[in-house]
């Protein structure tokens, strides 16, 4: 049986070191990793992520979504909730794909089953492929290419898009618009 993997002294001496008021909360985080042993730690801010509204229709209606745009991640995604809630359809994928984190350890939630295909207007129609899985903080993530499809004018400090507001819609919808007025009357 192993012994513990850190020792009483040292577990002390780390807790006074860490409510020591001299040090900035940078070195804190770093004591924090360092005795932990933590390879990577990635540290989210509100200020740091741009997250557009979008309006989001399908043959079921219209509702508004929040979409974080990440320049590092080369697929769409949807979580699971927000497809429900957005009421989209999903087909299964042949092949299910292995989630893995950004480490390269495997995801917790497992494979993706399922994706949509959603038109995004914003300037001009692109179509884009949604994979539907087990994100969490976030309901919906554009990817890397969405900024090379549109390449859309961005307010950094600000984190705001400028210009048109962005639209998606299911490929049925696009179709037939004036479907969804007619089975809401049906």
């Amino acid at each position: 049986m192993k012994g513990p993997l850190v020792t009483t002294e040292q577990k002390e001496t780390f807790l006074d070191l860490l409510v020591d008021n001299s040090m900035t909360q940078a070195d804190q985080v770093s004591l924090i990793a360092n005795t932990l042993q933590i390879r990577a730690l990635y540290i989210f801010n509100k200020r740091n992520r741009l997250e557009i509204p979008a309006m989001v229709s399908s043959l079921k209606g219209t509702t508004k979504a929040l979409a974080l745009v990440d320049s590092g991640t080369m697929e769409n995604f949807l979580n699971h909730p927000e497809a429900k809630r957005l009421k989209l359809g999903a087909e299964k994928l042949d092949n299910l794909i292995q989630l893995r984190n950004v480490d390269e350890t495997y995801n917790h939630t497992g494979k993706i089953i399922h994706f949509t295909n959603l038109v995004i207007s914003y300037r001009n129609k692109v179509s884009e492929c949604f994979y539907i899985s087990g994100l969490s903080g976030i309901g919906m993530i554009l990817r890397y290419p969405w900024l090379c499809d549109f390449n859309p004018q961005i307010n950094w400090p600000l984190n705001k898009l400028i210009g048109p507001s962005v639209k998606m819609a299911t490929t049925l919808y696009t179709k037939y618009p004036s479907l969804h007025d007619c089975l809401k009357e049906w």
